[in-house]
């Protein structure tokens, strides 16, 4: 080199011409020109020249070398580039399109007769720089179209030779990008690079050789790929996420057209629910990242995939809430465009347990009544269903009792959204044929005439809207009740519920139906509410407190229960208490209560409003009904009762001195002793803790004690049973000792204690245990006997 650049023009070029730097053709041009042979830069260093044809003419010596080199030239040399990467530089960094295309071509005809697939090291490093320099020209806009679709055309093909040269499970974090490169190219404006991504797209399935090449076939043979390669979009790979976020926007449509014609295409059930489940996972994640950008073609193809899916996410009820949570928060264009219609199409799909179909507002309303719903989402799907009113009016209400839940929301949008609901149900409800449905129309109307009270969320709207439909119609009570029937059951028809049992066909498990049971518990309590003379307990006990309790002991729903059906159970045990609301005036005409109340006025300040209530007081029912004996023994001796409702019966009911003293001690003898037997059965199983409080707060009498005591009236009562016995005379003693018959119970106990002590084989801890505690018993009462009632002390001392 220092000898080429010192020398003198003739000196220079035999030195040239001695290195093999000039070439025969360039000798005679120069001779004749006088100025002697060109001299050329060895190839490897021209590339670097400023100059165009110096470089391009340096990639043709290159080439002619590595032709020389053979093999070698594919070796990697730790002191010098390789030929494939020193081209491969080329096509990263040159300004020119002419040279990186000369480049790529190159590269390809390498990739194809020298690269060998053991050789993976350098495949894959190759592959990620061809997957870069994809991206590059794909953003460069300084070329003419038909130049820079042909440099595309070539990078597709040596990134699909790259891919078919490496492990993919070995390098699947790199195979991912490659899939989406090439599939991104699939639907482009240019033929040329369309048909060269279809041809990658099958060389990198494995497509055998003559196979024919269709753009169907290469979209097919991308969703072919491995299921971690489909997912790959939710994948970002830290060193190429720049310019994948790039290729995986470009490959959104023809990812979209090919899950569509998958979709579309025959193919047994559990293929079809495979490719939804892609499909869909791939939507959401689209409506997610891009939503407020598609296109307008974009978002047709969007929406032809979700509907494509619709019939299996309508065959999976259960998942509808984590299906529809990202579809209902996309923004106002693409939920117009796409979100609504795919909801409205599912809803129109969803069957019931026995194949009927359902009515989307069931659904809808479903959705919107649950607590993990956002309240964007709660408006949307209210909107939806408001929308579909008209079309389903022999349905609409279904949509009763969860739009009136709806109006207790705390959000002040979601009542303007419900409130419209209630208006558009009002008209259908006066409208139709069936006088029970038009009789709830007055519920509707009572509340949009009090439009204000609604939005600004009165508490007593609901109830006193209840009140006035049950004044005027004795059916609205019957025709309520069953409606929350199917509002807790999702089921969708009239006939599908009954006084008698909870329907279990509905669209939804029973346990799932969770916003169902929100809403049958909102208007349940506005019913009691409302008063005992409009709606009964005992009616409402009959058509939804017994058997929704019924249905719980006959199926255990122990398990998983949600937060709202324990709330619902809760409700109805308490229905067991007897204990009826009823308005004061009711029982002594007092004068209507003043309630104050104050709100946001006109003018931005307070306004005070006065209205004029009824206060409200209790009373109990008489007699006690014997079913809810029943339920109550039946609660306490069934293993598969959720905790919750054991619970609130016993603290809230049994534990309580009100219904001890106005339903306990009025029971017939037979149902308070039922009562009790299952306390203390209870006591020594698994459930001490639950029925021991309970037991201990009744006010049981000497005579029954003394009959639990009696071996000849009943069966022989167990130590642990004796024991309990006796603990609950020596707490109760006081009041026991003011009982006619303390004499008899003192004479029975002592008796028990004579047959522990006198006719026991032989005292064993659990004897002694139990004489222990009936003697603590005796001693208690004895002392709690009152001086003047002396005949039974002196009894009982003499004994």
């Amino acid at each position: 080199t220092q000898g080429l650049l010192r020398s003198k023009r003739q000196a220079r070029s035999q030195i040239a011409s001695f290195l093999g730097l000039t070439t025969d053709s360039e000798d005679k041009a120069d001779a004749n020109n006088g100025n002697g042979p060109k001299l050329l830069l060895p190839p490897r260093v021209a590339l670097e020249h400023t100059d165009v044809e110096i470089r391009l003419e340096a990639i043709d010596r290159l080439v002619a070398e590595q032709q020389d080199d053979g093999d070698d030239a594919m070796d990697v040399d730790e002191e010098e580039e390789t030929i494939p990467q020193i081209l491969m530089r080329r096509v990263l960094s040159d300004e020119d399109i002419q040279v990186a295309t000369k480049a790529s071509k190159i590269l390809c005809d390498i990739m194809d007769k020298k690269l060998k697939p053991k050789n993976t090291t350098m495949s894959s490093a190759l592959a990620k720089d061809g997957l870069f320099a994809l991206y590059r020209w794909t953003e460069w806009s300084r070329a003419d179209p038909k130049s820079k679709a042909t440099i595309l055309s070539q990078l597709l093909h040596f990134v699909a030779l790259s891919a078919t040269k490496i492990n993919h499970k070995d390098h699947l974090e790199l195979v991912v990008p490659l899939v989406e490169a090439i599939g991104a190219f699939l639907l482009h404006s240019d033929a040329d690079v369309a048909q060269a991504a279809t041809k990658g797209i099958f060389q990198m399935s494995g497509a055998k050789k003559g196979s024919k090449v269709t753009d169907k076939g290469a979209r097919h043979a991308l969703l072919a790929q491995d299921s971690q390669v489909l997912h790959g979009f939710s994948r970002p790979n830290q060193d190429i996420a720049k310019m994948g976020q790039v290729l995986r926007r470009r490959l959104l449509p023809s990812l979209l057209k090919a899950y569509a014609e998958a979709l579309s295409a025959r193919s047994k059930k559990s293929e079809i629910d495979e490719k939804s489940k892609s499909s869909m996972s791939y939507c959401l994640w689209v409506l997610t990242e891009h939503g407020s950008n598609l296109s307008s073609e974009e978002r047709g193809l969007l929406l032809d995939v979700l509907n494509g899916t619709a019939a299996f996410v309508a065959s999976n009820p259960q998942q509808l809430s984590s299906t529809f949570e990202s579809v209902l928060e996309v923004d106002e264009t693409i939920f117009a465009e796409v979100a609504s219609p795919f909801v409205l199409n599912v809803c129109k799909m969803i069957k019931d347990k026995n194949g009927a179909n359902v009515a989307s507002l069931s659904v809808l309303l479903e959705l919107a009544l649950r607590p993990t719903t956002s309240n964007k989402s709660i408006e949307r799907l209210v909107a939806l269903a408001k929308q579909t009113v008209p079309s389903e009016s022999a349905s609409c209400y279904l949509a009763l009792i969860p739009a009136l839940a709806l109006m207790v929301n705390s959000e002040t949008d979601v009542r303007k959204e419900a409130l419209g609901l209630i208006s558009v149900l009002e008209k259908e409800l006066a409208e139709s044929k069936e006088q029970e449905w038009s009789d709830l129309a007055l519920i509707c109307k009572h509340i949009t005439e009090n439009d204000s009270s609604a939005i600004m969320g009165s508490p007593s709207l609901l109830s006193q809207s209840l009140r006035l439909a049950a004044s005027n119609s004795s059916r609205v009570q019957h025709v309520l009740l069953h409606a929350i029937i199917c509002c807790m059951s999702c089921c969708s028809s009239n006939e599908s519920s009954d006084s008698k049992s909870i329907p279990t066909h509905g669209w939804l498990d029973f346990k799932d139906a969770i916003g169902g049971h929100f809403a049958s518990t909102t208007v349940l309590v506005g019913m009691q509410e409302a008063g005992e003379d409009v709606f009964p307990l005992l009616g409402r006990w009959s058509i939804v407190g017994q058997p929704l309790l019924q249905f719980v002991l006959q199926h255990d729903v122990s398990s998983n229960t949600s937060p709202t059906l324990l709330a619902l159970l809760e409700h109805v045990t308490l229905m067991l208490k007897g204990q009826k609301v009823m308005k004061t005036s009711e029982r002594n005409n007092l004068n209507p209560t003043v309630i104050i109340m104050s709100g946001p006025g006109g003018s931005g300040g307070r306004k005070r409003s006065y209205s004029f209530g009824k206060s409200t007081a209790s009373d109990f029912l008489s007699p006690f009904p014997k079913g809810m004996v029943d339920m109550i023994v039946s609660i306490l001796s069934t293993d598969n009762v959720p905790r919750q409702v054991r619970n609130a019966l016993s603290e809230h009911i049994l534990s309580s001195t009100s219904w001890g003293s106005n339903i306990f001690s009025k029971l017939e003898k037979k149902e308070s002793e039922r009562i009790i037997s299952t306390l203390l059965h209870a006591m020594t199983q698994d459930l001490a803790d639950v029925a021991e409080a309970a037991f201990f707060a009744l006010p049981i009498a000497c005579k029954e004690i003394g009959h639990l005591l009696d071996k000849k009236s009943t069966s022989d009562p167990s130590l642990a049973s004796l024991t309990y016995i006796a603990d609950y005379i020596g707490t109760n003693a006081q009041r026991l000792s003011t009982d006619s018959n303390v004499g008899d119970l003192l004479s029975t106990t002592f008796d028990k204690f004579l047959d522990l002590t006198i006719k026991a084989s032989e005292v064993d801890e659990g004897t002694e245990f139990a004489r222990t505690s009936i003697l603590d018993a005796l001693k208690a009462i004895l002392d709690a006997v009152p001086p003047e009632r002396g005949e039974n002390r002196d009894s009982a001392f003499n004994r």
